[in-house]
């Protein structure tokens, strides 16, 4: 499932879902030059480069206890991964955003090691810089919810506290307390990103901050969303355009009007989706062939496709077949997590679609 385009600090980002099983593994990392033990955390210090601009950065992995708030009683320890970019102290502190995937049983790999990390692991071969990191405006903490990754209960008997969803969110929501105490980042903008059913984890986690009086700058749904509000059906797909506009932006597959500045294109791209096709969508079977036909060039000005890949009776254009047509002419197909990574396109089985993305 693709979700609308995203903004963070000024940069536009178009991002998909797909569930991908990663071991976390050592060779995903940098080689050390430096080793710091601090109790149960690993410090090294890294660096990356992002479009010709080297990143120096301090990794941090360990885990940190989570405690019952009465008694002190440590009841399950959760694993993180962090990184922190070298800055000036004299300058506002950069934000921090908490990510971690879905569920049941997801670790934080496939949000760190194929999305938003300082390295990118590939099949078959090494790790590489990641082109599209966050780090370059924020800082990150990839966290395993208790029962993924490493991150277990300290006895099997407290695995009820957490295995639910009122005891995750709070889970996550009393690590980024500790971690924000014990790392001093209470004057960072505090941003937090859930993947899948992490969506609903970031909702619930947002609650238990702001409850605890932790405000959150900001709250990120990757490949789900939920509901704000009453939405017809049709809005629902027809919002989607902003997506298909975006990952057609960055591919250049828009025209040349439209390929001049994002933020505008989708804006006009959010203003006909929402104005012109969900109200078409909702009365399709009475358009006439000619209204139709509006429709349809349109969603393909919008999409970068051709307008024989608008289904004609539907008026709609299925995720996966956008992903598979938009660069069908480069014999590429776009990531289904990431709309801006490519891979070959194998035009014999669609199953192997889904696994050449991480190429």
């Amino acid at each position: 499932m693709f979700i609308s385009h995203l903004k963070l600090r000024g940069k536009w980002v178009a991002i998909t879902g797909i569930v991908i099983s990663l071991l976390l593994i050592g060779a995903c990392a940098p080689e050390r030059n430096q080793d710091l033990w601090d109790g149960d955390i690993i410090t090294t210090r890294h660096q990356t480069a992002v479009e010709g601009q080297t990143l120096s950065y301090t990794a941090k992995a360990g885990k940190l206890p989570i405690r019952d708030n009465e008694t002190g009683e440590v009841l399950a320890h959760m694993f993180f991964m962090a990184y922190s970019l070298d800055h000036d102290q004299n300058q506002s502190p950069r934000p921090v955003t908490f990510l971690w995937n879905g569920g049941p049983g997801a670790s934080s790999s496939l949000v760190h090691l194929l999305g938003f990390g300082p390295r990118r692991v590939r099949r078959g071969a090494p790790p590489v810089d990641n082109q599209g990191t966050w780090l370059e405006f924020t800082d990150l903490v990839f966290v395993d919810p208790v029962g993924t990754g490493y991150s277990r209960p300290t006895k099997a008997e407290y695995g009820s506290k957490f295995y639910q969803t009122q005891g995750d969110a709070e889970s996550v929501g009393e690590f980024i307390r500790i971690y924000r105490n014990r790392y001093e980042t209470w004057d960072a903008p505090l941003f937090i990103g859930g993947e899948s059913f992490g969506v609903r984890r970031a909702a619930g986690a947002a609650d238990v901050l702001l409850r605890r009086q932790i405000p959150v700058d900001g709250v990120i749904l990757i490949s789900a969303t939920l509901p704000l509000g009453e939405m017809s059906r049709e809005l629902k797909t027809a919002l989607m355009v902003p997506t298909y506009t975006a990952a057609a932006f960055v591919h250049k597959k828009l025209a040349s009007k439209l390929q001049k500045d994002m933020q505008a294109t989708l804006r006009q791209a959010e203003e006909w989706a929402k104005t012109e096709y969900a109200p078409a969508l909702a009365q399709q079977d009475s358009l006439s062939d000619s209204q139709k036909q509006t429709i349809i060039s349109q969603l393909a000005k919008f999409t970068g496709l051709d307008t024989n890949l608008v289904n004609p009776i539907t008026l709609r254009i299925n995720t996966n077949r956008f992903a598979k047509q938009l660069l069908q002419d480069r014999n590429q197909v776009i990531g289904l997590y990431d709309s801006r990574l490519v891979g070959p396109l194998d035009q014999r089985k669609s199953s192997t679609i889904r696994q050449k993305i991480p190429a």
